[in-house]
């Protein structure tokens, strides 16, 4: 994934959970599921990133929408959304 991370040129940080802790504890069921804490690390959205697994069907941005609300000091106009996805099998 780092090097992925790296050829995409991704402008966040790749967090690796390798005792899958994190992933219990948010209660992470595919990937991506999706997290978004708050300036107080409090969890304001969780789900999927939108609402549809191809890129030309999406009508709805959940993440982007999250982010977006969060920055300007507002609520998530969906603070949950069913999370799709590859199932993650953990240890």
């Amino acid at each position: 994934m780092k090097t992925r991370a790296k050829e995409k040129g991704f402008n966040f940080p790749y967090l690796y959970d390798a005792t899958q802790k994190m992933g219990h504890d948010y209660g992470a069921m595919v990937t991506p599921h999706v997290f978004v804490l708050d300036e107080h690390r409090n969890v304001r959205y969780v789900g999927a990133v939108d609402d549809n697994m191809k890129a030309d069907k999406v009508e709805k941005s959940y993440l982007h929408d999250a982010i977006e609300a969060l920055l300007a000091g507002k609520k998530p106009p969906v603070e949950t959304a069913k999370a799709f996805g590859c199932s993650i099998r953990y240890e």
